[in-house]
């Protein structure tokens, strides 16, 4: 079974194993094979879970292939610490990255990692939850699955949610991945949605209390907006909330607008 560490240069390897058996700090900087750099935390926090998605099983990796030289805009709604951003820098090289994220830990590990990288000129980042209004809200503080309220209650986070359809304009969008713990919902129901120009569109799907089925209304929704699926193995939270990713595809010759 690949590992995370097997990702990493040698170096980073044998730093990496020692932290693990006996942590000196709650973090580590990690180089990988392909020369980027990371910042990992130590638990609590889930780096170690998401990374090991990221790059080892690649769980955005698309299942239909798309030529690195076609993609020119990516959007990353929910980029947690950066690790997607830095997947999409390496496997499309071309493309300018925006990163929505309001998490204010995640933001300076977001902002780290990116400069880690040299990647200021290809990332736009975002401080900022991506809703269907613009407003101040409230974040429940759960790691990588906080998510978005409208009421305070004490505990939450102070954040702002902007306009996403205003915020990212109409030009094309070659991919868009939304991550964002149930607000993924709203944005792919607003009528606005079906206007965007988005050639292959990364769902994760959380089937939260109040859209228990939402991996079926999404499913419809999307196969009305003519797109090509293909489902991504599903799961659950630490809070027991059914979650999956579905990919959809805008064929050739379909705009993605009525």
């Amino acid at each position: 079974m690949k590992r995370l560490r097997d990702q990493m240069t040698s170096l980073s390897r044998l730093r990496y194993l020692a932290w693990r058996a006996a942590p000196f700090g709650t973090s580590l900087k990690a180089t990988l094979l392909n020369r980027q750099r990371l910042i990992l935390r130590s638990a609590p926090a889930d780096d170690l879970e998401i990374a090991y998605e990221v790059f080892v099983t690649e769980v955005y990796r698309s299942p239909r292939v798309i030529a690195p030289r076609s993609v020119h805009r990516i959007v990353d709604v929910g980029a947690n610490v950066g690790y997607t951003v830095l997947y999409w820098a390496e496997h499309f090289p071309g493309a300018h990255i925006e990163a929505f994220e309001p998490h204010p830990e995640h933001l300076n590990l977001l902002a780290q990692n990116v400069h880690l990288n040299n990647l200021e000129q290809r990332v736009t980042v975002r401080p900022v939850a991506a809703g269907v209004h613009t407003e101040s809200a409230y974040l429940v503080d759960a790691g990588s699955s906080s998510r978005v309220i409208s009421q305070n209650r004490p505990g939450v986070i102070p954040i702002q949610t902007i306009d996403f359809f205003e915020a990212i304009g109409t030009a094309p969008i070659d991919l868009l991945k939304l991550d964002c713990e149930g607000s993924e919902y709203s944005l792919l129901m607003d009528n606005r949605f079906k206007r965007l120009k988005v050639k292959t569109l990364i769902v994760e799907w959380d089937a939260t209390p109040a859209h228990p089925h939402a991996d079926d209304e999404i499913t419809v929704r999307l196969r009305d907006l003519g797109r090509s699926l293909y489902f991504g193995d599903g799961g659950k939270t630490p809070h027991g909330i059914r979650v999956g990713i579905i990919w959809a595809y805008t064929e050739p010759g379909f705009n993605g607008m009525d």
